[in-house]
């Protein structure tokens, strides 16, 4: 496993941490 390939899956991974953190910065829906 090359810089190259560590160094990409990195981005990936932050990319999907990003996503996660917007998805659960929203506010949840109000049930009842």
């Amino acid at each position: 496993m090359g810089p190259y390939r560590a160094d990409f899956a990195a981005l990936q991974i932050g990319h999907a941490f990003e996503q996660a953190t917007q998805h659960w910065r929203r506010p949840p829906p109000v049930v009842g």
